[in-house]
Parts: C-alpha cells; structure tokens; sequence
C-alpha cells in the first residue's frame, strides 16, 4: 500500500503536466450531414475537410459565428456546450498552476463537467444515439475526461481510498492503452483514401447486414471499374464476390451492427472510408493491448509498455495496419491474442485456452493462406506440450474454419478461393535472393529501414537461452524458422513489395513476434547485470536514437505519405524499392511539408473519392451504393 501511494502523490505533482495533454487529444471525432465532410475538435478548436475544403476553426470564430447569428438553433445551443467546456478546461488548469490546496480537487470535478457539457453537445447536435440528420459523432475524448477528472478528484481522498483507486487504475491499464492507441491511430481522419485491395472489406458487412447476401453485385461503381474490377469474381451465375478472404469482413461485422442494423445509416463513399478507418484503428489498438498484455508475464511493467508502445508506434501497426482495413489487421490481432492465450495458459493451464487457440487458428489459416505458417509455433506448441488436448484444439480450429473452408469450394471450387490464381504467381527467379534481402533493407521497402528499432528483435532471439528454460520461450524459438519461411514465401511473389504502400505491407505479420523479442532484449539489457553502468547508458541512447527514427519514419507514413492524392500529384515513374535518388521517406516527408510533386510512384488507383471528387460530393452515395 505504502508503493501505491507514493505513486500516486507522486503523480498529483504533474497533474499540471498531464492536464496540458487535455488540450491536445481530440474529443470528438464527426462527420457532416450526409457526409459532405468529416473533422475532429480539440478544446480549442477543430479541423475540418469538405468538399469545399479544409477549414482550421478557432473556439474564438465559432463565438463570433454565434454572436452574428451565422450559426443558430440547436448548433448554437452545441457549440455553446463546447464553448463552456473550453472555459472551464482554462479555469481548471489556472487553478492547478495556483497552488491553492484544493486546486486538484476542483478541477477534477471542472474536467468531469467538461466531459458531461461535451457529451451533451454531440447529444444536442447528433441526437442520443449521435448520428442524425447533421452527421455522426464519436467524442473520443470524453472518457479520457472522466478518467483524469476522477483521478484528481481522489487525491484529496483517504489514504486507503487512494490506494484501492490507485490499484484499479492499475488494473484498467490496458483499457487506458487501448483507448490511447485508438485515438492516436484515428488522430488521421484527413485520410480520404483506401487501397483499391480493401474496398470488398469494407463493402462486404454492409451487404451482409442490410441485403442479407455475401455478393457484391451492387457495387457496380467497382466493378465495371478497370482499375478494380479483377477484385470481384463472377460466381458463374451473374453474381459477384470478393477475390480476397472473407475472414477479415465477418470479424468486423459488429462495428457495422448498430450503424447498419439499429441506425440504417446510407452507407456512401464517405462512410465506408470512416468505417474502415475505424475498424482499422480500433482492431490494430487491440492488437496493440494484447501484445502488452503478453510481455507484463515476461518482463517487468515498465518493459512491458515501452514493448507495446514500440510495437504500435514505431513499426508498420501505425502507417500500414491502423490506416485502412487490410487483412494485416486481423493477423496481426490474431497473432497477439495467440501469444498472450499461450503465456496465460502457462500461468494457469485450462482447456478455454486451448479452445481459444483452435479457434484463432481456424480462423488465422483462411483469413491471410500466404501467412499461415506463421501459426505453427502454436499448433507446436500445443502438440508438443498438451498432445491430449490435442483433438480438441483441431475439433476448434475445424469449427472456427470450415465455414469459410466451404465458402471457398462453393464460389471458387478450391480451398484458397480467391487466392489460388494467385498462387501461380509464386517462383524461383534470378531476383529471389534480391527480394529476400529486399524485404528487410531495400531503401524504400526493407523493414529494418522503416524500424530500424526492430533489430533490438535480434537480441531478444538470442537472448532466449539465457533465459529460464519454459514452454514460452519454446515457442518463441519456433518463431524464428517461421518467420524466415514467411519472408521466403514473400520473396518468391512476384510483387513482393506489395504495391505503392509506405513500407513492408507482408511483413506487418511477424511483427507481434518481433515486438515479444524486442520486449525479450529490453529485459536482457536492463533487467540482468550483464551491462555496466556506463554500458547501459550507451545503449539507452542507441535504443533512443533508433527508436526516434523509427516513430518519426512511421509519423512521415501516416501523415504524409501521399496515398490519396490524385492521380496529376504523382509522377508515372514506378516505385523502386532499391531506387536510392528517390527515397520514399525522405520525398513523402518533403511533399507533405512542401506540396512539390516529388513522389515516384507506381501509378495505382488507390483512391476513387478523390480522382472523381466532385461527381461524388454532388450526389453522396450514389457512386458506391
């Protein structure tokens, strides 16, 4: 008890600190009407992108807006509520610099009131279920608001009351970094593109919840499209359906439920992009939760949420995974909760963890074929260690796969569906080598270029012997085979680079293995005594400086890598992965600051909303659907 609050009066120190961070995470995420548009508001002001462009608006204008009657109405009476809340957020944090002894209190219950004023703002605006006439809302921010509040609010609480308040903090912890990594990684909401490969992604639920069917045939946009029309097959009756894997679309069925089903929401061009950027963002963040989950069995807290925090914001989880809904998505979720049922099954055997693992595995082996030699370290390790649990671990997997095993010889008559011609596209060829080598240093598509922070992955590998010998750590050595078979597997594609993506898209799949192992090498660095002192500082500022690299190279994906850019923006030269005059990185950090059309690109079609911008903002929903 006496650590627990040592902690926490430590942490009623920088409340004023903490509270500047109120100031800069969004509070509310929406969109406009029917969809003309999308922003995000921050306490003191928002930005906003419609069709007749991006606006930065000031608190100060929407009170002007107010006061010359420019804005009236119930969207008065909202931005009011938000006006109020910016003052209070100015009165609380004033208090907090004063001093005065019950400062902390106060503003706890002045943060808690903002939250209460925004809520109600996106009630007024929205309506109770926040979507409506004037658009959608999703205030984010709102939770965190009540979280910070009440944690002040304790402070002037007793001593035990602090301490049973400071322990579920403490338990809730990986809801604070859920909720952190989601709203970060949905922070982009200018991104007003998808990859052409995640339209049926995110057209499928829709369909399947509103026409009750698993074709596509309305998207006739699509697939009278050249540049999208290979995406869906002819079924051979006049119907159409996703050449990819449905595996991906099922498992984000319920983000689409209450928009879909309960709301009956148009599903237009710009909602499909909010909601594949939400599905994205939201099972990325839970990819994220899980692997901390996983490394606080194996290392020390601390270690634990730099692994995570490496894992979601210094590889391709951030610029890749969390920006459109790939199907990289789900492995690397996949994969995350596989390891964390595995280090719980070792602290308290149970068959619902062998279940769980069936089931993951079922669904991992049709969802992403190419990656699936990635979930044999688990079938091993159930082999190995639990042989009579065997068959039930297979029955799971069965259950959770044969629907989409009979998906597949239904429409396609094989096992791959979709992916079978593709398949074809797989040799040995004088550049094989060139490819695998490719994957991890080509300048504009090696992974270690784009994390250069991931090569502490190696050290965490070679680590493992000096560990204490335990099933974990088995597995983990079982990884290292398979992720070299996995780069193999990409190395003999003959579009190994994935396409004109920032970063190595096939290789997001290891990444959940190559966090533990990063996690594996923090703890070997700092939580033995094979360092000095001196040694050990050298090798923080080299993890720091690898790591900054590594964060900034992701920032420069997210945020200005110019995937949806039109057409006239990109040069036709095609995108070289070993092309050294025009590093990818440096040229989309440059065009993102300066606008100079510097970006050699392979000529792909990555965004319609864009290339036909003004016939889709003059009829909304009626390009798509």
């Amino acid at each position: 008890m006496k650590r627990c609050m040592m902690d926490f009066r430590t942490l009623s120190t920088y409340y004023k600190f903490i509270y500047l961070l109120l100031f800069i995470i969004p509070l509310n995420i929406f969109t406009i009407g029917t969809h003309i548009g999308q922003g995000i508001q921050w306490a003191f002001f928002r930005y906003q992108i419609t069709y007749l462009g991006s606006s930065f608006i000031p608190i100060t204008q929407d009170i002007s807006y107010i006061l010359n009657g420019v804005i009236s109405g119930k969207s008065a009476l909202s931005e009011l509520m938000i006006i109020f809340a910016a003052v209070g957020f100015v009165i609380a944090f004033v208090l907090l610099l004063s001093g005065y002894s019950h400062a902390i209190f106060i503003s706890g219950l002045i943060t808690i009131t903002n939250g209460i004023l925004l809520l109600v703002s996106s009630f007024i605006q929205y309506g109770i279920f926040l979507h409506g006439s004037s658009g959608e809302a999703i205030p984010v921010g709102v939770p965190v608001l009540f979280i910070v509040g009440t944690c002040m609010i304790m402070n002037n609480a007793s001593d035990q009351q602090k301490s049973r308040a400071f322990l579920l903090l403490k338990k809730s912890d990986f809801i604070l970094l859920f909720t952190g990594c989601f709203v970060i990684y949905y922070l982009h909401t200018t991104l007003t593109g998808f990859s052409n490969d995640t339209i049926p992604n995110q057209l499928l639920p829709y369909y399947i919840l509103h026409d009750h069917t698993l074709y596509l045939d309305q998207a006739t946009a699509y697939i009278s499209n050249y540049d999208y029309a290979f995406r869906f097959v002819d079924t051979g009756n006049g119907h159409y359906v996703s050449i990819f894997p449905v595996v991906t679309p099922i498992l984000i069925l319920p983000f689409y439920i209450i928009p879909v089903t309960i709301l009956n929401i148009q599903m237009d061009d710009y909602f499909l992009l909010f909601m594949g950027k939400l599905c994205a963002a939201a099972i990325s963040a839970l990819a994220c939760t899980f692997i901390f989950l996983t490394c606080k069995k194996i290392a020390s807290y601390k270690i634990a949420l730099a692994s995570a925090l490496v894992f979601a914001f210094a590889t391709s989880t951030w610029s890749i995974s969390s920006q459109v809904i790939w199907a990289h998505c789900v492995v690397e979720l996949l994969l995350s909760c596989a390891l964390y049922l595995v280090v719980r099954n070792e602290e308290n055997n149970s068959v619902f963890n062998i279940v769980g693992m069936g089931i993951i595995s079922g669904l991992y082996i049709f969802n992403r074929p190419s990656d699936a030699i990635l979930i044999a370290p688990f079938i091993l390790y159930v082999f190995r260690f639990y042989y009579e649990k065997f068959r039930l671990f297979v029955a799971t997997a069965c259950i959770s796969g044969s629907p989409f095993l009979l998906y597949n010889l239904y429409f396609f008559g094989n096992p791959l569906g979709g992916y079978m011609p593709i398949a074809s596209r797989l040799g040995f060829s004088t550049t094989t080598l060139f490819n695998y080598l490719g994957l991890i240093i080509a300048p504009n598509k090696g992974l270690l270029i784009f994390s250069p922070v991931l090569i502490l992955a190696v050290i965490g590998f070679l680590a493992i012997p000096k560990r204490e010998e335990n099933k974990l750590n088995t597995v983990l050595i079982w990884c290292i085979p398979v992720i070299f078979l996995n780069l193999a597997i990409y190395a003999l594609f003959d579009d190994w680079i994935g396409g004109s993506v920032y970063g190595p898209r096939y290789l997001t799949g290891i990444l959940p293995f190559l966090a533990i192992a990063v996690c594996l090498a923090f703890s070997y660095l700092f939580e033995t005594n094979i360092l000095h002192a001196w040694e050990k500082t050298v090798v923080k500022v080299s993890i720091a400086f690898l790591l900054l690299i590594s964060v900034l190279v992701q920032i420069t994906g997210v945020f200005f890598y110019p995937i949806a850019i039109n057409s006239g923006s990109i040069s036709s030269e095609n995108y070289d992965p070993w092309n050294t005059d025009h590093p990818i990185i440096i040229e989309s950090l440059v065009y993102g600051i300066t606008g100079t059309n510097q970006i050699y690109l392979e000529p792909v079609i990555a965004n319609e909303v864009a290339l036909n911008k003004n016939k889709i903002t003059n009829e909304p929903g009626k390009v798509i659907l």
